[in-house]
């Protein structure tokens, strides 16, 4: 069918020119905060990059967010053309010194635009695949993104991140807006239609893991290519985020930032205390990905104490006696990024699984538990480590090998391989108590609950299976090491100077060129890493480009089948509708995109907000059936319903309503729009809500 929206080729170059455009804007923040913050001064490309795109990012938010109506739809045009300015006056300044403190230049170096060019080829291979089986699809989750696109709507209402649901629902709104102002600034730019925004911006996003991924693996490991490695893999093996499209657009967005909040883990560790202005920068970095989808940042604060108590050295000193406050402070400047959020879970809203959430958990039982932990399982629904299962099967045997290298005498040699070790050890023991919290003995317990508000069980999964992924990878990161660095100093590549990337391998701190060389490996035959790597590389590549691009329509299609009458529906109802309809919709219907057409009218009700009220949950199940009783028709005045949405079978989560007894009243209610599976019906004489 005929999509609203723009064709695929277009789209792929349009968004691609979107990221392009908001770099400038990105280090023009990134340039002046270089002053006082080192995890700012990041001297590779790759890692610039997703700075840059970030801050820019950081920067909608927070206009967003700016008391006033200043998010209108030229808004992020008006940001991009002013930090473009900016960067070129800073790049003037710096070039005559008159700009305060010079930023380390950008490695430009052959080795390093060759890893550069590699990662890019791997983000842009899985950034074609997901646009292409993107904009062959309608929408997407019609649940998550319907309320990505409720928060669209009332952005293009009120000019302004949205703080409520008013007037579309009632209620404060918990869920984090960061995602939100991604997909407006594309929406303002390109005027897409708001019913596809989240679906067709969110590919973007998923292709930016794999180098994200290098940036972790290179600075833990103090190889570029270690990192090249993880990078890679990432893109060939580990197969989420980017299959996770039923949903949690928003963990998509935030997965890139997770990962680059990951590499610098090890700066918390070091002989000295972390400087103040890189507690700073970790808690900028936690809070622009707090910002977009808070349970990565959640994760790495309550992992980083425990990961500090069991580094190696002494726990006392000036370090140890200092990361409490350090630590604090972080998560400080990262809550100020979600203070909207929190104000409205302390006042009662649901949080990130879902602003719209259903009432009390029936918890989780131990056999989900175990399927949300175990790397080792291979049954049908076990997709989060890959839903492929030869890549599953070599995930789990490439963990057992990496698992070895950091156990096994006259293995075990090199700390940064060690420290991910333990790292992960810290992410399962977490990801594990709050999982157990969520357990259905404690679920529906007070503290329970508070905690399920913030967190997903799902991608808590996800972050694990992250952490058990990097493990897997590091037998590749060693053929990779062998290869490209042959001549790799015996000791492992020098300690990052404070707020820059891993120095590459050479003459230590210190010590000058003309003093005698450090002793080197030999060069081992380059053909044995060559062959192992493309066998353990092999597998992912033929199944990613071949069976990625089903499985993701079969996905898509069982989450958002959406018809070229629904659209038609949407379409019909903003312009003939008064602005303060109240609109009945099923759980999952597209009329859930509604409010992005027409953000004044009132929706009953978004996703499953209504599945804690007894009335709607009655009037939809008898709906579902093709039932209207006496008593739903009293429903039907009690919630004050205007007109009637009827669509065909939109997800395979919920029924849709049938629309044969309503066409069978005509009297109680006229039909005022039919196309194919798709009804709009009157309501004759409503009452208004209690």
């Amino acid at each position: 069918m005929s999509l609203p929206g723009p064709a695929a080729i277009p789209w792929t170059i349009d968004l691609l020119l979107f990221a392009a455009a908001v770099l400038p804007l990105g280090e023009f923040l990134r340039r002046i905060g270089a002053r006082w913050i080192g995890l700012l001064r990041a001297t590779d490309p790759i890692e610039v990059g997703l700075l840059d795109l970030y801050l820019a990012g950081a920067a909608f938010f927070a206009v967003g967010y700016w008391p006033g109506a200043w998010y209108a739809p030229e808004t992020p045009a008006a940001l991009l053309l002013l930090g473009g300015a900016g960067t070129g006056i800073l790049l003037g300044m710096g070039a005559r010194g008159r700009f305060g403190r010079r930023l380390p230049p950008i490695d430009r170096s052959r080795a390093t635009l060759a890893v550069a060019g590699a990662l890019l080829a791997a983000g842009l291979g899985v950034y074609l695949l997901e646009v292409a089986g993107a904009a062959a699809i309608p929408t997407g989750n019609t649940f998550d993104s319907s309320v990505l696109t409720t928060f669209l709507g009332l952005v293009s209402l009120h000019h302004s991140l949205p703080l409520a649901y008013a007037p579309v629902g009632a209620g404060r709104i918990a869920y984090p807006q960061g995602t939100t102002a991604w997909l407006a600034a594309a929406q303002g730019l390109f005027r897409l239609p708001p019913a596809r925004t989240s679906l067709l911006v969110t590919p973007l996003f998923l292709a930016l893991g794999p180098p994200a991924a290098y940036v972790w693996g290179g600075r833990w490991l103090g190889s570029r290519s270690a990192g090249l490695a993880f990078g890679l893999g990432f893109a060939l093996l580990a197969s989420w985020t980017r299959v996770l499209v039923g949903g949690s657009n928003d963990f998509v967005l935030a997965f890139p930032v997770v990962l680059l909040l990951w590499s610098w883990v090890p700066r918390w560790t070091g002989p000295h205390p972390i400087p103040w202005a890189d507690v700073a920068g970790f808690g900028l970095l936690a809070g622009i990905s707090a910002s977009l989808n808070p349970v990565g940042a959640e994760l790495t604060f309550l992992v980083l104490p425990l990961f500090f108590l069991v580094r190696p050295g002494p726990r006392a000193g000036a370090g140890g006696r200092s990361f409490p406050v350090r630590w604090a402070a972080a998560v400080a400047i990262a809550l100020a990024f979600t203070g909207p959020s929190l104000s409205a879970i302390g006042s009662g809203a649901s949080g990130v699984a879902s602003s719209l959430a259903s009432g009390a958990p029936a918890g989780l039982s131990f056999g989900q538990i175990v399927g949300l932990t175990d790397p080792f399982l291979f049954r049908t629904t076990d997709v989060w480590f890959s839903p492929f299962p030869l890549v599953r099967a070599e995930l789990a045997l490439l963990l057992v090998a990496g698992a070895g290298l950091l156990v096994l005498p006259g293995i075990r040699e090199r700390p940064g391989e060690v420290a991910l070790g333990r790292w992960t050890a810290g992410v399962l023991a977490v990801v594990g108590l709050l999982l157990l919290s969520q357990s259905r003995p404690v679920a529906a317990a007070g503290w329970a609950r508070t905690i399920g508000a913030v967190t997903s069980s799902a991608e808590l999964s996800i972050l694990l299976l992250t952490a058990y992924a990097a493990v897997a990878l590091l037998p590749v990161a060693r053929l990779f090491t062998a290869f490209l660095d042959p001549e790799r100093p015996t000791a492992d590549a020098r300690p990052a100077p404070s707020g820059g990337p891993p120095a590459p391998p050479g003459p230590p701190a210190g010590r000058s060129r003309s003093a005698p060389p450090v002793a080197r490996r030999p060069r081992p035959v380059p053909l044995v890493p060559v062959l192992l790597a493309v066998l353990v590389l092999f597998p992912g590549a033929a199944v990613t480009a071949t069976g990625l691009p089903p499985y993701l329509g079969t996905l898509y299609h069982s989450f958002g089948n959406v018809s070229a009458a629904d659209f038609e529906l949407l379409d019909w109802a903003a312009g003939h509708l008064p602005a303060s309809a109240r609109v009945l919709v099923a759980p999952g219907s597209a009329a859930g995109f509604l409010p992005g057409y027409l953000p004044t009218a009132t929706i009953l009700f978004p996703m499953r907000s209504g599945a804690g009220n007894a009335t709607y949950q009655g009037l939809v199940r008898d709906l579902d059936r093709g039932l209207l009783t006496a008593s739903d028709r009293a429903a039907l005045a009690l919630l004050g319903v205007e007109y009637v949405a009827v669509t065909g079978n939109n997800t395979a989560l919920d029924a849709p309503f049938d629309p044969a007894p309503l066409r069978a009243d005509p009297a109680g209610f006229p039909l005022l729009f039919a196309d194919g599976d798709a009804y709009l019906f009157a309501v004759a004489a409503p009452t208004g809500p209690p």
